[in-house]
C-alpha cells in the first residue's frame, strides 16, 4: 500500500504523518466488502473494513506483509470463507478487485469465488481471469503474460450491463468483452460461502499472498481502478 506523506509544523519541528490511502479505498461508494487483514489473525477471523459486516473466517492462514501493511499468506490447506447472507450477491453493475502475489502452481487458483456468480483467479502462473455467471451462461475473461510471479499486482474486474466486462491489471485495462451486455449476474449460486483463496468446491487453492480484497456494487471508472492500484 502506497502512503502519502504530509509535513506538519509542530513546536518548531517538522513531523511526518502517513495518510493511509487503504482506508479511503474501503469507504468508496457502493462498497460491500473490504478485507485489509490489519487485525490480529490469531483469532481465526478478520474484520470486513467496509463496515458492512461481511467478516471472514480463517483456517491455516498465516500473516504476511504487503509494503509494511497486513496481508495473508495462503497454502494448499488454507481456507478463508465469508458467510453468504446475500449482501455479496450483486446483479450488476459490479466491481471486485484484490492485490495478489502468486508464488507457485500451474492449475487454476482462486482469488475470490462467489460460486456460479463471479470470481477472480490466476492460472498457469501468468494468466489472470475474471468469471461471471448469468442466468443462461457463464463466461470468463482470461489474459496471459501480464504479471510477474513473486511480485505484488492489483487485479480488478468491472461489470457494467450497458458496456460489458473489463479486466484490469495494475490499473491498466487489459481486455474488454461485450459478453454480458443487457444481462444481470445470477443471484443465487447455491453456495453458503464466498471463498477467498480457493473455489467453493474446495479446489483451486491460491499459493501465495493476498491483500485488500473488495466487492463494490457499481462499475468503478478507470480512474478509480487506477487509484486503487496506486494505493499499494
Amino acid at each position: 500500500m502506497r502512503v502519502a506523506a504530509v509535513w506538519v509544523l509542530l513546536s518548531g519541528c517538522h513531523l511526518i504523518f502517513d495518510l493511509d490511502q487503504r482506508a479511503a479505498q474501503c469507504k468508496v461508494s457502493g462498497i460491500q466488502l473490504c478485507l485489509t487483514f490489519e487485525d490480529d489473525l490469531g483469532d481465526l477471523e478478520t474484520t470486513d473494513d467496509s463496515g458492512e459486516g461481511n467478516d471472514a473466517r480463517l483456517l491455516n492462514v498465516s500473516p504476511a506483509k504487503h509494503n509494511g501493511q497486513g496481508a495473508v499468506s495462503l497454502e494448499a490447506t488454507s481456507k478463508i470463507e465469508i458467510e453468504n447472507m446475500g449482501a455479496l450477491d450483486v446483479p450488476g453493475p459490479l466491481t471486485f478487485d484484490a492485490f495478489f502475489r502468486w508464488l507457485e502452481g500451474s492449475d487454476p487458483q482462486a482469488i475470490l469465488d462467489n460460486f456460479n456468480q463471479w470470481g477472480l483467479g490466476v492460472q498457469s502462473g501468468v494468466e489472470v481471469s475474471c468469471t461471471l455467471g448469468f442466468a443462461d451462461f457463464t463466461f470468463s475473461i482470461l489474459v496471459g503474460g501480464n504479471f510477474v510471479p513473486g511480485r505484488w499486482h492489483h487485479v480488478a474486474c468491472v461489470f457494467d450491463p450497458d458496456i460489458g466486462t473489463q479486466l484490469y491489471l495494475d490499473g491498466v485495462p487489459i481486455k474488454t468483452d461485450p459478453a454480458g451486455i443487457g444481462k444481470m449476474v445470477r443471484m443465487n449460486g447455491g453456495a453458503p460461502f464466498v471463498m477467498v483463496g480457493s473455489f467453493n468446491s474446495g479446489t483451486g487453492h491460491f499459493l501465495g499472498e493476498l491483500d485488500d480484497l473488495r466487492v463494490i456494487t457499481r462499475a468503478l471508472s478507470s480512474d478509480e481502478i487506477l487509484a486503487a492500484a496506486d494505493a499499494e
